[in-house]
């Protein structure tokens, strides 16, 4: 876990600054050229971006699907359409509905 804090330490700012860098290009000289010229250079920082990024995201998504998934189960194993009375024979009174 340290190494992921190490790798975020030194990719960060570099990726903010290849963002501030091409936001700053694209301001002061926004034609296309520009853009096709910031495209072609910031590729390969996308690539890396989603390296670093889409395991995260992939594992968060996991982690959502399952746990609504057992949510589902959980309701769909406590939650019984029939009342069933006490196995001595009790009244409506002395049994209780439990949904």
């Amino acid at each position: 876990m340290e190494g992921k804090g190490a790798l975020w330490l030194v990719a960060g700012p570099l990726i903010l600054l290849k963002v501030w860098a091409t936001g700053l290009l694209l301001f002061y000289q926004p034609t296309r050229a520009a853009l096709y010229m910031a495209f072609a250079t910031g590729w390969p920082w996308l690539v890396v971006l989603l390296v670093l990024v889409g395991p995260p995201l992939f594992a968060w998504y996991r982690l959502v699907k399952v746990r609504a998934r057992r949510a589902q189960l959980r309701r769909s194993e406590w939650m019984v359409d029939e009342v069933t009375r006490p196995i001595g024979g009790g009244t409506a009174s002395t049994t209780r509905d439990w949904r």
